[in-house]
């Protein structure tokens, strides 16, 4: 699978996100002093949620060992140094490439079927993931940042637009 595999699958997810009624979403953002998101979301709440896409089997395996510590904050198992955790965190795959038993009890699974005739069956919640314990919610200077990020994105977009010939 390809780069424009996690392309197609971070772009079905951001706008179901959106389709719910998502106060923000925004794609690689690196949230607060925390690790790079595929895909963020913020709801009314102001919480935090995270999607990682993974593509491949060792995509997946090389969350765990580069991202220890981001996995041991988000198990419970370390303090988070006082950045802001999400609500919820999830992964992202194509069917069938990660198994239920292979996630870890803080994380939900979701499948993104790319071959799906229909949009709404494109996305299958295979696992839910759990409301993590010791998630914050983002702050006012936290949620400023992530619309100046969106923000710079929407320029960037509608500046390559303009030199599109």
């Amino acid at each position: 699978m390809s780069v424009s595999t996690s392309k197609a699958i971070t772009d079905i997810l951001l706008y179901d996100l959106w389709r719910r009624n998502r106060i923000a979403v925004i794609a690689n953002w690196y949230a607060f002093h925390w690790y790079e998101a595929d895909v963020f979301s913020v709801t009314n709440s102001l919480y935090g949620h995270e999607i990682e896409v993974k593509i491949s089997r060792s995509d997946y395996a090389r969350d765990f060992r580069e991202k220890r510590y981001k996995h041991l904050v988000l198990a419970g198992d370390m303090p988070s140094g006082g950045k802001t955790v999400p609500r919820t965190f999830s992964f992202a795959t194509p069917p069938g490439l990660v198994k239920v038993s292979d996630v870890p009890d803080y994380a939900g699974l979701i499948y993104v079927d790319l071959e799906a005739e229909k949009s709404w069956d494109q996305i299958t919640i295979i696992k839910k993931p759990p409301l993590l314990k010791h998630a914050r919610k983002l702050g006012e200077d936290q949620f400023k940042s992530l619309l100046r990020r969106y923000t710079w994105t929407y320029m960037r977009h509608r500046a390559m637009q303009r030199n599109d010939p």
